[in-house]
C-alpha cells in the first residue's frame, strides 16, 4: 500500500511536470535550468544596464521571455549491503522512490526572482531558495532564502561558513550544494570592475547542521552523548539538544572582498557566527547527591580567512587559510572552544589518457592544547575540547586530537564524446584512520542522464567516516531534465 501511494504521487507529478512545461514552453520561452544547480548567476553575467537581462519593458512589468523555468525528475533505487560484516544480505531501503526539482525566475528591468523547489516523495513540496535580487549599475541587493558560497574550495573549504548542511543521509556526500541548508539573509555587493568585488551578508538567526537523530545515520558522538546525560541527570537528548538547533537571538554576518593581481585570484574575509556542530559541557558534583550541570551550546567565533587561485603549470590551485578565534584565547575555559587553524590546498590537472586528478586536504590545527581542562577530583569538568573514554568509577576524560585533516581526491574519465563518465570520489581522515571510497559512472544522452555508484566506508569505527563502516551501499539514480 505504501509503494502504490509514492507511485500514485510519482505520477501525479510526472503530469504536473509535463503540464507546466507545455505551457511554459508554448506562452514564456521555457528554458533549461541553469547549470550552477538552481543558484543564481553570479553578478556581471547577465546583460543589461542593471546587471539583469533586458526584457523589453521599461517598467517593473514583464515581457514573453522574461519568465522561465527549469528542473529535473528523478527516480532512485538504494540498497545497503552488510554482506561485509556477515550480519545481512542487501537490504532494499528505498525502492523507486521519485524526486525532483522545479526552478522558476522572472526577470523584470530593476529586479530578478527565483524559486527553487524540491519535491519529494515523503515530503511533497519543500521551498529550496526564494529570494529576489535588486541592482543599479555596479551594486546589487538580494533578499531571501539563499543558499551562498564564499572561498575557493571544491568540497566544503572552512572559509565557506553561511550555511549550514545537512548530514542527515550521506549516500549524496559529494554534493555539496544538494546538502547546503538555505537560510534568510541580506547579500550585497559592489563591483567596481570585472575581476573585483565587495560582498556584505547578514544572517538574522542560526540553525545548526542537521543529523539523523534516530536512523542508520546517527553519529556515534549524538549515542554517547545520550548515554552521558542519562547516567548523570537522567536527560534526554532531546531535553537539552533540540530546542537550541534554531536560535532566533544569534544574528551573522561577514564581509568579502575579491580581486585579481596578475594571474592569481585573491580574496579576504571576515565572518563572525556559530559554530554549526554544538559542544558539550559538563560539571559534575561528586558528593551525594550528584548535582550535575550540562551545557549542550554553539559556540560564537569570529574568522579571519584569505583564499587564492591560479594556473601554474597546468595546475588550478586553490587554497584557503583563515583563523577562528573565540572567546576562549587561553584555552582554559572548558565550557568554551579553543581558538584553531583552518586551512585548505587542492588542485585540479588532467593527468594522462584524459584522466582528470582533483586533490583536496581540509584540516584545522587546535590551538593552546596543553591548557584543555582534564577531569580530576578537583577539578571535575569535561571540557567542551575532550572526550570522555572511560565513566568507571568516576569519568576519564582525554584531550581529542589537535589536529584534524581530510584528504579528498576525485579521478574521472570520459569516453564516448562524454556522453560516459566514470568516476572515484575517496576521503580518507589521516587522524580518524577511516575512508570513504565511491565509484561511480555516469551516461548523459541529451536531457537524460543514469548514475550508478557505490560507497564503501571503512577504517577505524570511532572515526568519522569509519562509524558508518555497516552501511556500505549500492545506489541507482535515473534523471530527466528539462
Amino acid at each position: 500500500m505504501k509503494f502504490s501511494r509514492r507511485m500514485k504521487r510519482a505520477v501525479s507529478f510526472l503530469i504536473l511536470m509535463g503540464a507546466f512545461s507545455a505551457l511554459f514552453a508554448q506562452d514564456f520561452g521555457f528554458g533549461p535550468a541553469d547549470d550552477s544547480g538552481g543558484q543564481a548567476p553570479e553578478a556581471g553575467d547577465e546583460g543589461g544596464d542593471f546587471g539583469f537581462n533586458d526584457s523589453g519593458d521599461d517598467g517593473f512589468g514583464f515581457s514573453p521571455g522574461a519568465l522561465k523555468a527549469g528542473g529535473e525528475v528523478a527516480g532512485m533505487l538504494l540498497a545497503y549491503d552488510r554482506v561485509f560484516t556477515g550480519d545481512e544480505d542487501f537490504d532494499i531501503e528505498r525502492l523507486g522512490d521519485i524526486s525532483g526539482k522545479l526552478n522558476v525566475s522572472l526577470t523584470m528591468s530593476h529586479v530578478d526572482a527565483f524559486l527553487n523547489l524540491r519535491f519529494d516523495t515523503d515530503k511533497l513540496l519543500l521551498v529550496d531558495e526564494a529570494y529576489a535580487r535588486v541592482g543599479v549599475k555596479a551594486f546589487e541587493a538580494e533578499l531571501g532564502l539563499r543558499k551562498l558560497s564564499w572561498g575557493r574550495a571544491d568540497s566544503m573549504g572552512p572559509l565557506d561558513v553561511i550555511n549550514p548542511f545537512d548530514y542527515s543521509d550521506l549516500t549524496d556526500i559529494t554534493n555539496q550544494l544538494g546538502m547546503k541548508i538555505a537560510r534568510p539573509m541580506v547579500h550585497v555587493s559592489y563591483s567596481p570592475g570585472d575581476f573585483t568585488k565587495l560582498e556584505g551578508v547578514f544572517v538574522p538567526w542560526f540553525r545548526a547542521h542537521n543529523f539523523d537523530f534516530a536512523g542508520r545515520w546517527r553519529p556515534s558522538q549524538m549515542s554517547d552523548l545520550e548515554s552521558l546525560l542519562l547516567s548523570v541527570s537522567g536527560k534526554t537528548l532531546d531535553d537539552v539538544y533540540t530546542d537550541r538547533v534554531e536560535r532566533l537571538d544569534h544574528a551573522q554576518g561577514g564581509i568579502r572582498f575579491t580581486t585579481t593581481i596578475g594571474r592569481a585570484d585573491l580574496g579576504f574575509q571576515y565572518y563572525t557566527g556559530y559554530f554549526f556542530r554544538p559542544g558539550v559541557n559538563v560539571i559534575a558534583g561528586l558528593i551525594p547527591p550528584p548535582n550535575t550541570w550540562i551545557n549542550v551550546d554553539y559556540n560564537r567565533y569570529h574568522q579571519i580567512g584569505v583564499d587564492y587561485a591560479q594556473v601554474l603549470f597546468g595546475f588550478n590551485l586553490r587554497s584557503e587559510l583563515g583563523v577562528n578565534l573565540t572567546s576562549d584565547l587561553e584555552g582554559d575555559d572548558p565550557a568554551v572552544e579553543n581558538p584553531a587553524i583552518v586551512y585548505s590546498l587542492g588542485f585540479d590537472r588532467n593527468l594522462f589518457w584524459g584522466i582528470n586528478l582533483n586533490l583536496q586536504g581540509n584540516g584545522r590545527i587546535r590551538l593552546m592544547q596543553d591548557n584543555i581542562a582534564l577531569f580530576s577530583l578537583t577539578n571535575p569538568v569535561v571540557d567542551v575540547d575532550a572526550k570522555i573514554i572511560d565513566m568507571a568509577p568516576l569519568p576519564v576524560t582525554e584531550a581529542t586530537p589537535m589536529t584534524s585533516t581530510r584528504i579528498t581526491a576525485i579521478l574521472s574519465k570520459k569516453f564516448f564524446r562524454d556522453e560516459l563518465e566514470l568516476k572515484t570520489t575517496a576521503l580518507w581522515g589521516i587522524e580518524d584512520e577511516d575512508f570513504l571510497v565511491i565509484p561511480a559512472v555516469v551516461w548523459t544522452k541529451n536531457d537524460l542522464s543514469m548514475e550508478v555508484s557505490a560507497g564503501f566506508f571503512g577504517g577505524d569505527g570511532d572515526g568519522e567516516l569509519g562509524q558508518y563502516r555497516d552501511n556500505s551501499y549500492v545506489k541507482t539514480v535515473l534523471t530527466w531534465k528539462f
